[in-house]
């Protein structure tokens, strides 16, 4: 059994994926400047 608030915690860490995912996606030059350092 899942406490309450557990079950919320991983959708938002789903969504916290996915924004990151959409963010890269739309700014790939990020990858580089973090992979360059």
């Amino acid at each position: 059994m899942k406490q309450p608030g557990e079950e919320l915690q991983e959708t938002l860490t789903e969504l916290d994926d996915r924004a990151v995912v959409d963010y890269l996606i739309k700014n790939p030059e990020f990858l580089s400047v973090m992979r360059a350092q």
